[in-house]
């Protein structure tokens, strides 16, 4: 059983011939498939099987349980963030049941953390709330569907399975066929029936096929040994050994899968977990494991990732906290396959319940030592100065030569750039998966900006004869050449049959050069006649053009990138262009905004022979610009010196940096950027220092948002210097004044309701699961009733916390005549609760805000708005924390505004609930009487604000 691989080769009569290797895959049989579980359970017999069994047995997860036990850090730490995922599940109540699988992420979300918790804790609270949800879901009329909607019912497969597993020893036996009579009815049944051949989906061939039979795969293991399923679960382990082969055979033999890597992480989680349980339960995965570059696929996604996030191209949201890297890394016996996660948890914090399975102490200690990587398929080359360096540059670029052509965009050529923390050179990323025609493979889907040409780093040529299809959709464009040393690397890619339309040639390098301190993208065209063509950099940076249009700065944080035509056509010139269509090209509604986003340019006209050269060198904002000149060298005589990279002298650093003389938080030496929210009524910014064995100089901050510079020289050698930027911004206004000062609002009415169950008397109902929504510049109007001095607004977003919402604020005494007064305004993409605006004082009768969309897309979604007068929402108390006995201080009290704005509060109460241990006076002077604590609650008879403070009366 397993694979082979043998050659084919065939001739024709006239001398042609062709060959071709042929890899085949021989599975178990149902009889093999008992054997080896009856076999590893140490049984005469199939029934009563041991658990847990599927990711991990017993003596692995005591194992694991005993590194937590021992302190270990990883598992002490992950320890609390299970817990805080358990715990609130205690106290809910099972969900309903949600046609189409619609509640299956939440209740992946409560089962597996929580079933995990029992595991580790052996607390049967935690099983018997797993056990409610699942006794719940035996009454469901479906886990998902048949067709496309088994994916739900394969990921639902996929939580049920480890929960039984892991909460197996916690149940009687009544139980367990209580569940796996709903596991035969609910998913086994409708899987038999896809494998029998009684339906299809539109995911026969790509991750979805590792989805489907990895979740549904597991559940049968889960169950194979029990009397209600044992003949259904053999069936379906057997049969996803043949389904599996549509999709494995587009893993490349270098380990590249062609979707991508959101796609490689989604499908992919489940077929590791599914070898893994076959391992685990039976001793074997019958081969799977040594399908040809499966090993190798381990290194995928590290290899696409820079400091500015992966390489995002085609669909797919990209989880970070990608746990079967970890199995990956154990299973193969490479631990560098770890490393990456343990670097994304350790600066960035993302985490996955199954880390605690998988991990082993010093999986995360082996830095990968291949800086790059060249995979086939996707024909990507990504390269990079250096693994543990957040500022290290990163490079990556990709032709196309799939097998598989699924969810893939017209994107030849186009690349991504990382460095010094920045990316520069971005792919915009996914795009609404709902849009009309997006599966529509042949003309639909390329009218959408972020899926065709011109939406991404690469070339367009004759926009206006291709408004559409700018690349051809199944065009290849393949590595004609490539290298890798130690002082460099770059590839080569053939795109001339994407563009065989308009070039005889097309050629695009891209190689990380002077001694990996430099990228370089040359583009070598023969365009069959005169031709339009842009070349597109898209950049969340701002652009300066500079030298005539032959160069460009760009600036973000307190870095830059000078970007520089070193060979190019007469009259090149640098432009800045929106992140939007062409005016030549369809630009469908729904889609994505791109706000924030634009695209470095360079646009030629009546062209035909071209030979275009751009570098690019990051810098710190001290650093000079570059003014070398270079030697334009064509692409198939690139090289790569020989030696080893230059030691680089180690900059002068401070060992710390404190505001007001508290240590920055999260501060590290090597990082010199940061950002730093201050209370939205601070007054001014806090004062800087710095600790060093070196010169320090302090630029410091006058305003908010404002930016403090710390220049540290080295003592030794002067030449050498090294600086921080501080930057200082406001948190957003998160909360409401007292909700006594909102006005009524007497009509709320809107531009447009374009869906009838978002309107607008929802954003006055209180509720912030109800909204309005409208598409574009759009409003709602609130009637007062009569004029009114306002001075504040509230406003409330659905799903504020991840995206953020552009508007304005209009007023109006008569509803005819309207001003302006608060313009631009920006949620924070922070939080669901109310935000709180200032803006110009004014008396009105009707208030509109006018949504202009959200940095995800057009739409406009207020859940809640309130109109005040001008009002604070917080009192702010200066107070010590501790008295000595004997000792007395005045307290002090302060109305907090948006917008930087504190006033003297006056008229305040004060009431202590120990007045034994600490007295307050009617004007706010404490006391210190007796040791111990008192709470001090001072009341705001103004605007009815309440604030409290503890104070400790110290011997």
């Amino acid at each position: 059983m397993g694979y082979d691989q043998f050659r084919v080769a065939a001739e024709d009569d006239h001398g042609g011939r062709t060959e071709s290797d042929m890899l085949v895959y021989v599975g178990p049989t149902a009889e093999h498939l008992a054997a080896s579980l009856r076999i590893q359970d140490g049984l005469d017999s199939i029934s009563g099987g041991r658990h847990p069994r599927l990711l991990a047995s017993t003596e692995d997860l005591n194992q694991s349980r005993l590194w937590l036990d021992n302190g270990d850090r990883y598992m002490s730490e992950w320890m609390d963030r299970l817990r805080r995922q358990a715990d609130p599940v205690l106290s809910t109540t099972p969900l309903s049941y949600s046609p189409n699988g619609g509640n299956v992420y939440m209740l992946r979300d409560r089962l597996i953390p929580t079933a995990l918790m029992y595991r580790f804790t052996g607390e049967s609270r935690y099983a018997q709330r797993v056990w409610q949800e699942l006794e719940a879901m035996t009454h469901y009329e479906d886990w998902g569907g048949r067709t496309n909607n088994i994916l739900a019912l394969s990921e639902l497969s996929f939580a049920v399975a480890l929960a039984y597993d892991w909460i197996y020893d916690d149940l009687d036996q009544l139980q367990r066929a209580q569940l796996n009579t709903a596991i035969k009815d609910h998913a086994l049944a409708v899987a038999l029936d896809w494998y029998r051949g009684e339906f299809r989906h539109n995911g026969e061939h790509n991750n979805i096929n590792l989805v489907d039979n990895g979740g549904l795969g597991l559940l049968a293991l889960a169950v194979a040994d029990e009397p209600e399923t044992e003949a259904q679960a053999l069936e379906v382990i057997q049969s996803t050994f043949q389904k599996l082969q549509y999709a494995l055979r587009h893993y490349t033999e270098d380990g590249a899968w062609p979707e991508g890597p959101a796609y490689w992480h989604y499908g992919g989680q489940y077929l590791a977990m599914y070898i893994q349980a076959l391992n685990t339960s039976m001793g074997t995965d019958f081969g799977l494991s040594l399908l040809p570059g499966y090993a190798a696929s381990g290194a995928y996604p590290y290899h696409l990732l820079g400091e500015g996030g992966f390489f995002n191209f085609y669909d797919g949201n990209i989880s970070y906290n990608m746990y079967e890297s970890l199995w990956f890394a154990s299973f193969f016996d490479k631990p560098e396959y770890a490393w990456f996660i343990g670097d994304l948890y350790n600066r960035k914090g993302y985490f996955h319940p199954l880390y605690m399975v998988f991990y082993k102490p010093g999986m995360f200690e082996q830095v990968p030592t291949q800086l790059d990587r060249f995979f086939t398929g996707i024909e990507s080359a990504s390269m990079r100065s250096a693994w543990d360096d957040p500022y290290a540059l990163f490079a990556s670029i990709k032709g196309v030569n799939e097998t598989m052509r699924s969810h893939n965009d017209l994107d030849g050529g186009t690349f991504v750039f990382d460095a010094l923390g920045v990316r520069w050179a971005s792919d915009l990323g996914n795009e609404s998966y709902s849009l009309p025609g997006f599966w529509d493979y042949q003309y639909q889907r390329w009218t959408y900006y972020r899926k065709k040409t011109e939406g991404h780093n690469t070339l367009v040529i004759n926009p206006i004869e291709h408004p559409v299809i700018q690349q051809e959709p199944y065009g290849t464009a393949v590595t004609l050449k490539k290298e890798s040393k130690p002082r460099g690397a770059y590839t080569i890619l053939d795109l001339s049959d994407l563009y065989r339309k308009d070039a005889s040639e097309m050629l695009r390098g891209m190689k990380l050069s002077s001694d990996r301190r430099e990228l370089v993208i040359q583009d070598e065209i023969q365009l069959k006649q005169p031709s339009e063509l842009y070349w597109f950099m898209h950049t969340g940076a701002e652009v300066e053009i500079t030298e005539d249009g032959r160069a460009a700065i760009l600036y973000e944080q307190d870095k830059r990138l000078y970007v520089q035509m070193t060979e190019a056509p007469t009259g090149a010139r640098f432009s800045v262009m929106d992140a939007r269509p062409l005016a030549t090209s369809p630009n469908p509604e729904g889609q994505s905004s791109n706000e924030g986003m634009r695209k470095l340019t360079i646009h030629l006209q009546q062209v035909q022979d071209i030979d275009l050269s751009v570098r690019m060198i990051p810098l710190y904002a001290h650093d000079p610009l570059p003014n070398d000149e270079t030697d334009h060298i064509a692409l198939l005589e690139w090289s790569i010196p020989d030696g080893e990279l230059p030691e680089v002298p180690a900059l002068p650093v401070a060992t710390a940096l404190m505001l007001d003389g508290v240590p920055l938080q999260d501060y590290r030496p090597e990082i010199t950027y940061y950002e730093a929210g201050l209370p939205f009524d601070a007054p001014q910014p806090p004062l800087v220092s710095a600790e060093t064995e070196h010169t320090v100089t302090i630029n410091q901050a006058s305003s908010i948002p404002g930016s403090a510079t710390i220049t540290i020289q080295d003592k030794d050698n002067p030449k050498l210097s090294n600086r921080y930027t501080l930057h200082f911004t406001r948190n957003p206004a998160i909360g409401e004044p007292p909700n006594h000062l909102k006005y009524q609002v007497q009509q709320v009415t809107a531009s447009s309701v374009p869906e009838s169950t978002n309107i607008p008397e929802h954003v006055i109902d209180g509720n912030l699961d109800t909204r309005w929504s409208a598409s574009g510049k759009e409003y709602v109007q609130l009637d007062l009733g009569e004029p009114r001095s306002v001075g504040a607004v509230s406003l409330a977003i659905y799903l504020g916390d991840t995206r953020k919402n552009l508007f304005d604020v209009l007023a109006s005494v008569d509803g005819v005549e309207w001003s302006t007064i608060y313009e631009n305004g920006l949620t924070s993409g922070t939080t669901q609760q109310p935000e709180t605006f200032l803006v110009e004082p004014t008396t009105a009768r009707y208030i509109r805000i006018l949504g202009k969309g959200n940095n995800v897309n057009p739409w406009n979604s207020f859940t809640e708005v309130g109109v005040y007068p001008l009002a604070p929402i917080v009192l702010r108390i200066e107070a010590v924390p501790e008295l000595k006995l004997g000792e007395s201080k005045q307290m002090n009290g302060w109305y907090g505004f948006p917008g930087g704005k504190r006033e003297q509060a006056e008229a305040l109460t004060y009431i202590s609930d120990a007045p034994d241990v600490i007295q307050v006076s009617a004007a706010g002077r404490l006391t210190a009487i007796t040791p111990g604590t008192a709470i001090i609650t001072i009341q705001d008879s103004v605007y009815g604000l309440t604030e409290t403070v503890k104070i400790t009366a110290q011997p």
